[in-house]
């Protein structure tokens, strides 16, 4: 009978509460296909009676696995069998900081990733609830011109030619 409820005791504690996760110690890393995967430590739990029974539990949205996709990033929350048939590599060469706020204003820490290639920094949010990616909402365009100053191209923060534009030996507009 011990055991019985010992067991019981066990799935309470596992499926009845949900642990969150603080979001101010999340470990950052990549694998070689340039995804940045984040996990957040996790919570130690003792059960006490006849043999104390000492678990790991992995928190709410602790696992998670950020892909860049064309029109930006994609979120997956990762159960813990996916995240140890991962080959990580501690860091990422991408992101060039973490920093750790209440950036959207609803009372949960989020996290936003800096990267070093110049495009915009993401914040993630939700940490305790749904979690998601918000991008910002600005676009980076690049001007390229001739040695004269003249735009001959625009480039979106990507490198993707979004424009050119080509002129007339006198300056004047080819028209496109």
């Amino acid at each position: 009978m011990p055991a019985v409820i010992r067991c019981a005791l066990l799935f309470v504690l596992l499926f009845g509460f949900t642990v969150y996760a603080e979001t101010t110690e999340y470990q950052m890393y990549s694998d070689g296909a340039g995804h940045i995967y984040l996990e957040a430590p996790k919570q130690f739990v003792l059960i006490h009676s006849d043999v104390a029974i000492p678990i790991w539990v992995s928190p709410k949205n602790g696992l998670l696995k950020l892909s860049k996709t064309t029109s930006g990033w994609q979120i997956t929350i990762l159960s813990p069998s996916q995240w140890r048939q991962l080959q990580l590599t501690p860091g990422s060469a991408i992101v060039r900081s973490v920093s750790y706020a209440d950036f959207d204003a609803d009372g949960i820490t989020d996290i936003r990733l800096n990267f070093n290639n110049g495009q915009p920094a993401i914040t993630i949010t939700g940490l305790t609830t749904v979690v998601k990616v918000i991008a910002p909402s600005r676009v980076v365009t690049f001007l390229h011109t001739d040695v004269l100053g003249s735009v001959i191209a625009e480039s979106d923060g990507n490198g993707n030619v979004i424009k050119t534009k080509d002129y007339k030996p006198f300056g004047e507009s080819k028209g496109n």
